[in-house]
């Protein structure tokens, strides 16, 4: 038997009876791939209604499609209910959190775990609150640097909770935790940790195209659906839709290339100034699904 990643998440997802796998909340309809690469003039019009007309998606098994992926709005509802997709509003709220961020980028293979998502996950932590309780520090992937970054770490998270255990003072956890941390953990990163003691350097580490040594060193680079529109947090699984409005672009297309789009978008673009469909805040934290799998049901919406 083969399938994706999702079966993994088969009891809070269920299972939909006319593929025998769970149901997908991966979707990319209406997504304006290489939109900022068109509106910065790096792509002509014709090489976006090309993109846009034939980057296809992946069907229940994984395998890629000519068809662009449609999210079953039962995945969708589950997702969101049960905070799959990590809305940073639960007890990520109130947890110390120091980001190791090993720099994979460059690792050949299309490496999933990139440096952009230690911001999308402080964007969401924002978003549901604040991230004053999020330290994010980036190193080299070079196993003996890697492991002089876990003991520091390690020795800077344990002196955070000691702070937060012995903090008198009546204040919520919340501040407790903004304020308690140690002196000298901050964004920032190493740039030479071969010595025993390595050092921190901090500040800087954005992904708004600062200068610095940190992201002189460990750029962050860009991701595709945040290039084509979407929020920083990425937190919409499958976009609202509005229809095709020739205005919002800098260029002008030709017949062929609007008709080329208008086939690629048959309901229309991405509106991210809009909920998505079936998109909720999550039900609760601890959330028990006794035994077996979770049927699959109906609940409207798109799909």
């Amino acid at each position: 038997m083969k399938c994706d990643a999702r079966q993994q998440l088969v009891n809070q997802l269920g299972v939909d009876p006319a593929t025998g796998f769970a149901p997908s909340p991966l979707d990319n309809v209406g997504i304006q791939y290489g939109l900022a690469a068109l509106e910065s003039g790096a792509i002509t019009p014709a090489q976006f209604a090309d993109l846009n007309a034939s980057i296809g998606g992946f069907d229940y098994l994984g395998n890629p499609s000519t068809q662009r992926s449609l999210a079953s709005p039962v995945a969708l509802h589950a997702v969101y209910a049960d905070d799959l997709d990590n809305s940073g509003a639960q007890g990520l709220q109130i947890t110390p959190v120091i980001d190791q961020r090993d720099d994979l980028d460059a690792i050949p293979g299309a490496n999933i775990h990139t440096s952009e998502w230690s911001f999308v996950m402080r964007a969401r932590m924002q978003k549901a609150g604040d991230a004053a309780n999020q330290v994010i520090i980036e190193n080299a992937f070079v196993a003996a640097e890697v492991a002089n970054v876990d003991a520091y770490e390690l020795s800077a998270m344990n002196q955070w909770l000691d702070n937060i255990q012995g903090d008198p003072t009546w204040r919520g956890l919340k501040a407790k935790i903004a304020s308690d941390k140690p002196v000298g953990l901050a964004d920032g990163c190493f740039l030479n940790t071969s010595q025993t003691s390595p050092t921190l350097q901090p500040g800087g580490l954005t992904v708004t195209g600062t200068s610095g040594p940190c992201e002189t060193v460990y750029p962050i680079y860009a991701n595709t659906r945040i290039a084509a529109g979407q929020p920083e947090d990425l937190y919409v699984l499958k976009c609202a839709l509005r229809p095709i409005d020739w205005s919002d672009y800098p260029v002008t297309f030709t017949p062929t290339e609007k008709a080329e789009l208008e086939s690629a978008f048959p309901h229309g673009v991405c509106d991210f100034g809009r909920r998505g469909p079936q998109e909720q805040p999550p039900i609760g934290s601890w959330l028990n699904y006794s035994l077996g799998t979770t049927p699959f049901r109906d609940v409207g919406g798109d799909g």
